[in-house]
């Protein structure tokens, strides 16, 4: 089994193997190395962790409860054991809100809904509000 492909553009590739290692792991085990002194610095120290934890967070509390993406905008197809679920269009629809600074309510996305701002300029905890 081969595992992903980067593609190099402007040309060629490059599969990357499997290691039987899950990538989010390494993240213990580079912490563990770190605390025998075995690796010089953290691959993501806490000071690196929180604009995105924020972040995470205040777009958690935003939207409440997980939204029902109807099923005509969703792929599921059975894969190795497992059942493979997509939302169709979604790498390009985040990056067109990426582009576009937009939310999916504001793409016009049919599922997408508007939620209320969180201010995270003083964010000190998370508090889910359900």
């Amino acid at each position: 089994m081969s595992g992903p492909t980067i593609l190099h553009l402007p040309g060629g590739d490059e599969v990357i193997e499997p290691d039987k290692r899950g990538e989010h792991h390494e993240v213990f085990r580079n912490m563990i190395r770190y605390i025998r002194g075995e690796d010089p610095e953290l691959n993501c120290p806490v000071e690196m962790t929180r604009p995105f934890t924020v972040a995470l967070n205040a777009a958690f509390e935003s939207n409440g409860r997980p939204t029902q993406i109807p099923m005509e905008h969703v792929t599921r197809e059975p894969r190795d054991n497992t059942v493979f679920t997509a939302i169709n269009g979604i790498t390009q629809t985040i990056e067109r809100g990426y582009e576009e600074g937009k939310t999916y309510h504001e793409l016009g996305i049919e599922w997408g809904r508007e939620t209320p701002w969180v201010d995270t300029r003083q964010y000190t905890a998370f508090r889910p509000g359900f």
